[in-house]
């Protein structure tokens, strides 16, 4: 996809899990020639080379470790090579991801890659602005986890509803400051404190906790608050200007790690040239609007690469409405009498063929994991099966997974006589 614009400078975090150590792993890096480190939480950190790093927030299961690879500062395709081959090397030699691992990305907002000149407070409300109307379409490309406000780590930037009204409050700010503290409010986790109540700002979708000035007073511990966001740092008086895009699920996938960043690279370039009250007027909130509005700022074969990845991914992750469980026009079966019946009647099959009609539903896991988008792909009617009616689709740690599943994994329990679970 050469010739897509890369203006802006740009760092990775990767999280993942491994069957091996942070050190064996920066050797592994070492050994195909990328400059590679092992650091822990807290310290100061070399930006000229990779770094592996300790992540308390990864949830590694038996027999793996759980860390984050850190990229130096990397800037156009050059950059992007480098990033795609560290990708492959980790995906080969094993690493693996879960619900709990998540890909980082970081744009300089500085003057160093903006002809001495830093993003301005118009810029940045229009980058906003455009992100929150669209936070829709990047909910489609990413798995329900990641959506809405469902992970602690990456919650929504989304203040008010519709999106469209946080337009005018985010035009009426005068200070960087002020939108800062707009678009990432304080998160509620245990790992903030009143001492620095900043630290759980940076918890958004889009992070622009970066663009604040750094804070002298108080030295944050090490621990996962202090080590979020250092994949890019301005030279400048050693404070980072980045905007961080917090949301994609974790991969060592090398194609989504760069479409991922190509994305980002031209979404921010072309919301940052438009005025700020455009996107109250004229929202990119579906597929087609976003991806045809990012037409003027990449070459057209980039962005119909771009457009056709993530039309891949949208399918797979789906964006339909999920069916709520209150909805009344649901048909209501009637219970029978003789409780320890499986027979299927016409109003249980009824009731199937309406739950098939709704393609998407919430679903329990088989772990107890809380879904809210598990695609149907089936319903079966026999009396045999009544206990196990319908077959669902929930992502998994190695791909998508398919499982029949009774009412009560759906959140059903008080229909669940009716399949005599």
């Amino acid at each position: 996809m050469a010739g897509a614009p890369l203006p802006l400078r740009f760092g990775l975090e990767l999280e993942l899990v491994h069957t091996i150590t942070k050190e064996e792993a920066a050797q592994l890096l070492c050994d195909q020639d990328i400059s590679c480190t092992v650091n822990s939480c807290g310290q100061d950190r070399p930006y000229k080379k990779w770094l592996i790093t300790s992540d308390s927030s990864i949830k590694a299961p038996e027999g793996f470790r759980g860390f984050e690879v850190v990229s130096p500062i990397l800037n156009g395709d050059r950059g992007l090579d480098e990033a795609r081959r560290v990708a492959e090397i980790l995906l080969e030699s094993g690493a693996k991801v879960n619900e709990s691992t998540g890909f980082h990305v970081h744009l300089d907002a500085s003057g160093v890659s903006n002809g001495g000149k830093s993003m301005s407070l118009d810029e940045l409300k229009s980058i906003a602005a455009a992100f929150v109307t669209s936070e829709g379409v990047f909910d489609s490309l990413i798995p329900e986890g990641r959506r809405a406000s469902n992970n602690i780590y990456c919650q929504t930037n989304v203040f008010q509803k519709p999106a469209t009204s946080c337009v005018l409050r985010i035009n009426d700010c005068q200070t960087i400051e002020e939108l800062v503290r707009l678009v990432c409010r304080r998160v509620d986790v245990e790992e903030s404190s009143d001492e620095d109540e900043d630290h759980s700002r940076r918890y958004h979708k889009l992070n622009y906790i970066n663009l604040l000035p750094p804070k002298t007073s108080t030295a944050p511990k090490a621990t996962r608050t202090s080590r979020i966001s250092f994949a890019m740092r301005t030279d400048v008086g050693g404070t980072k200007r980045t905007l961080e895009f917090r949301q994609h699920n974790g991969t060592c996938n090398p194609p989504d790690v760069v479409n991922w960043v190509r994305l980002l690279q031209i979404f921010v370039e072309h919301s940052r040239g438009q005025s700020c009250a455009i996107f109250g007027q004229e929202p990119l909130d579906s597929f087609d609007k976003f991806f045809s509005a990012l037409s003027g700022a990449c070459p057209r074969p980039a962005l119909k690469e771009l457009r056709s990845h993530y039309a891949r991914r949208k399918d797979e992750y789906g964006d339909d409405e999920p069916v709520e469980l209150n909805d009344s026009s649901r048909p209501k079966p009637k219970k029978k009498n003789n409780k320890k019946s499986t027979v299927a009647t016409s109003e249980w099959l009824q009731y199937l063929t309406w739950i098939h009609s709704k393609k998407r539903v919430p679903c329990y896991s088989k772990t107890g994991i809380w879904y809210k988008y598990a695609k149907v792909l089936e319903v079966c009617g026999s009396e045999e099966w009544a206990h196990l009616p319908i077959k669902v689709q929930i992502p998994g740690e190695d791909g998508p997974v398919n499982a029949w599943v009774g009412l009560q994994r759906l959140g059903l329990k008080k229909l669940a006589s009716l399949a005599s679970i």
